[in-house]
């Protein structure tokens, strides 16, 4: 017999307790984050800049060589997790328009305005981002979930990375040519404890990738040097 089978009613009596106490240790600390160090370059305030628009993401990854997973415990159990198919849908709409304006809108760029009406478009922006996802591989650690339905303990915390390649494609509307094309991954890794989920860590490495897109002078003169849209036979094809 041990201290643990001879004491059972003692043990989960203090097994709350040793976890506040946990608890409390690993989340004094500030999370450290590593990305990709990429610098955006502004646009020049003088110079005028056609209206950006965020247009179509696409995933199309190759399931051998992509992966999601996700740890509960200290003891990192694995929850079960189906494979990811090839158009796995890993960022809402909204996460991926509000992650482009947190990076472009700050620099300058003159960024296209949304729809005012479920009914009537907006006019063409000058130019549209497209981007598409070929490479995942995210690892989520929650340290303080005590199941893998991350219902109990502190599911809300997590550690772990995310890596992604996209493919940027930059369309001139004016012209209905792709002007910019690089493929940029996106880098974002927590060594603390994060509020969030793997889906935290997958949009801030989206936002890494946007950011080191942001960094290139190839794609900031692509948008200076773009033909913008001749706004006067946008207005009469709407109106027609």
């Amino acid at each position: 017999m041990s201290f643990f089978t001879d004491n059972r009613s003692v043990v989960s009596r203090l097994l709350p307790s040793l976890f506040a106490i946990l608890l409390l240790v690993g989340c004094g600390g500030t999370p450290v984050v590593k990305t990709s160090d990429s610098v955006p370059l502004k646009v020049p305030e003088a110079q005028a800049v056609g209206s950006l628009a965020l247009g179509p993401f696409v995933t199309n990854i190759d399931p051998n060589e992509s992966s999601v997973g996700i740890q509960y415990t200290w003891w990192k159990n694995d929850v079960s997790l189906p494979r990811l198919p090839p158009d796995a849908r890993l960022l809402s709409d909204g996460d991926l328009r509000r992650g482009f304006a947190s990076v472009f809108s700050p620099l300058g760029y003159k960024m296209a305005p949304e729809e005012t009406s479920v009914f009537k478009s907006s006019a063409l922006p000058d130019l549209l981002l497209g981007g598409r996802l070929s490479r995942v591989n995210a690892n989520a650690w929650h340290p303080f979930a005590h199941s893998p339905d991350l219902r109990t303990g502190a599911p809300g915390l997590v550690k772990g990375g995310a890596l992604l390649e996209i493919t940027w494609e930059l369309l001139e509307i004016s012209s209905k040519k792709v002007i910019y094309t690089r493929k940029i991954p996106g880098r974002f890794e927590v060594d603390g404890d994060l509020p969030g989920g793997v889906s935290t860590l997958i949009l801030n490495a989206y936002v890494d990738s946007l950011k080191g897109l942001a960094a290139d002078p190839a794609f900031r003169d692509a948008v200076l040097n773009a033909k913008p849209v001749d706004k006067r036979r946008d207005a009469a094809g709407q109106s027609s």
